[in-house]
């Protein structure tokens, strides 16, 4: 799913790095589903990188909506749900030199909210959400402004559209972690 990005125009040249959210609120998968949940409410996000306790490499990501089928479906309190049995492995992440259109373009194939920013050792350097997106493109001035903000709109119809199977995507590429 390709942008209307021009491949000269200011938005087609800004790297994710320059756009992303840092530092990333992390969790391990050995701590409870109350403590993803209490990094949400603290810093006002609804995903959770989960990263080995040594090398803080990405295993895997926790959203809101995770941690409510969770809830939900086990019947359990938050502190006995270990992130560990929750969280998704096959994670579409993009590289801090990847560009805005690129950020678009997972959002849009694989209907994702969120990209985990990784470095060169699977570490999270931060996170790309859609919100961060419209902020960019609200800094915009003239026509990238109104090209940007219509990308944006397109990949949030795109990340919102019917799906036949709520089964995981198929890997892509490095942009995917795997288990």
């Amino acid at each position: 799913m390709k942008t209307r990005f021009d491949k000269d125009a200011a938005p087609a040249k800004t790297r994710l790095e320059q756009i992303m959210t840092t530092p990333p609120q992390t969790c391990h998968a050995s701590d409870s589903l109350e403590t993803a949940l209490r990094r949400m409410w603290d810093h006002d996000c609804g995903f959770v990188p989960i990263v080995s306790e040594v090398a803080l490499e990405l295993e895997g990501v926790v959203t809101d909506r995770d941690a409510s089928i969770a809830l939900w479906s086990r019947g359990e309190p938050a502190a006995n749900i270990s992130l560990q049995s929750v969280l998704q492995r096959n994670v579409v992440c993009a590289g801090p030199e990847d560009r805005v259109a690129r950020a678009h373009e997972l959002m849009r194939e694989h209907q994702v909210r969120r990209l985990p920013i990784i470095g060169d050792r699977q570490q999270v350097l931060g996170i790309v959400s859609v919100n961060d997106l419209a902020r960019h493109a609200a800094r915009l001035t003239g026509p990238d402004h109104a090209i940007a903000m219509q990308e944006v709109g397109e990949t949030i119809a795109a990340v919102c559209r019917d799906t036949e199977s709520h089964e995981a995507e198929a890997p892509v590429e490095r942009h995917v972690v795997l288990a």
